[in-house]
C-alpha cells in the first residue's frame, strides 16, 4: 500500500505534474489522488491502482509537454514575426534582398553573409526574387540563414 506521505514524497522527488497545480501542498495533492483511485477505501494505492495512477500520469505528462511545445511554437512564430516586420522596412508583406542584408547586419553589428543570402531569396524568393512571410518562415525553419543568425561571438560583439 501507497499511503499519502510516501505519494507526496514521489511527487516532490520525481517532480511528477498535477492535474490540479492549484493544490501547492503535495500531501494533500496526494490525498486527493488516493480518494481518486482508492477503489477499496483503504487510505492508500494498491499495485493495480498505482498503475492506473501512473497510466493517466503518462497522459498528463503527456499533455503538458504538448501544451508547452505549443507555447514555444507560438512564442517563436512571434518573435519571427516581428523579425521580419522589422526587415521589411517598405511594409509591402515582402522582404528584398537589400531588406535582409542591411537589417541582419544591424542586427548582427557585422556584416551579415551575402551568399547566404543570395541563395535565401535564389531558393524562396521565386522570380521577383522577394520573399513572403511564409517562404520566411520556412527558409528559417530549414537553417537557411545560420551562418548570419548563428554568431557564437554575437554576445561579444554586443559589449565591444
Amino acid at each position: 500500500m501507497l499511503n499519502a506521505e510516501e505519494l507526496s514524497e514521489a511527487f516532490r522527488t520525481f517532480e511528477w505534474p498535477k492535474v490540479d497545480p492549484d493544490i501547492a501542498d503535495d500531501e494533500e495533492y496526494a490525498k486527493t489522488v488516493i480518494n481518486k483511485y482508492d477503489k477499496e477505501n483503504k487510505s492508500g494505492l494498491n499495485f493495480v491502482e498505482f498503475c492506473v495512477f501512473s497510466e493517466e500520469l503518462w497522459e498528463i505528462s503527456d499533455k503538458l509537454q504538448e501544451a508547452k511545445c505549443g507555447m514555444g511554437f507560438n512564442k517563436a512564430m512571434e518573435v519571427w514575426d516581428g523579425f521580419f516586420k522589422w526587415l521589411d522596412r517598405d511594409n509591402d508583406g515582402y522582404l528584398v534582398m537589400e531588406d535582409m542584408i542591411y537589417g541582419v547586419s544591424k542586427m548582427m553589428y557585422k556584416d551579415c553573409n551575402v551568399n547566404e543570402v543570395e541563395k535565401v531569396f535564389s531558393e524562396y524568393g521565386g522570380t521577383e526574387k522577394k520573399i513572403n512571410y511564409d517562404s520566411f518562415v520556412l527558409a528559417i525553419a530549414n537553417g537557411i540563414l545560420d551562418k548570419s543568425l548563428g554568431d557564437p561571438n554575437f554576445t561579444d560583439s554586443l559589449i565591444n
